[in-house]
């Protein structure tokens, strides 16, 4: 009996270690996003400093005036805060962005902020971040 349970262990704990590479992984976004970049000019609605990944909300004006929310994927706080300092103050309400990105494929108005991608501020026209 106390072999059966030892093998029975040690069985789970080969389970365990065989499947923590790939837990720890991260999502690929192959098949999610359009290879070529978009670029919207709004408002910041919102942001969000948060885990996994943070969030800038824009309002855009669409061609025929309308408002329409995008929003934007970056990395998680911890690197935007290494790499460029910022925090939960960085993007305020009102705030006039434009935001280049990669967007979804299914056509709503989503966009990571990965490669190929840049926020710069509209009012000095300083750019703002620019991904790999």
């Amino acid at each position: 009996m106390p072999h059966k349970t030892h093998a029975a262990w040690l069985t789970i704990g080969a389970t365990v270690l065989l499947f923590a590479g790939p837990v720890r992984s991260h999502h690929g976004d192959a098949g999610r996003y359009n290879d070529h970049v978009t670029t919207v000019a709004g408002v910041v609605a919102q942001w969000r400093l948060i885990n996994p990944h943070s969030v800038l909300i824009l309002d855009v004006e669409d061609e025929t005036g309308n408002i329409v929310r995008w929003r934007g994927e970056l990395g998680n706080p911890t690197s935007l805060g290494t790499r460029f300092g910022w925090d939960e103050t960085t993007f305020q309400p009102g705030d006039r962005i434009e935001m280049t990105g990669r967007a979804l494929k299914n056509g709503s108005p989503q966009m990571t902020l990965s490669e190929g991608s840049v926020l710069v501020d509209l009012e000095s026209g300083e750019e703002l971040y620019r991904g790999r």
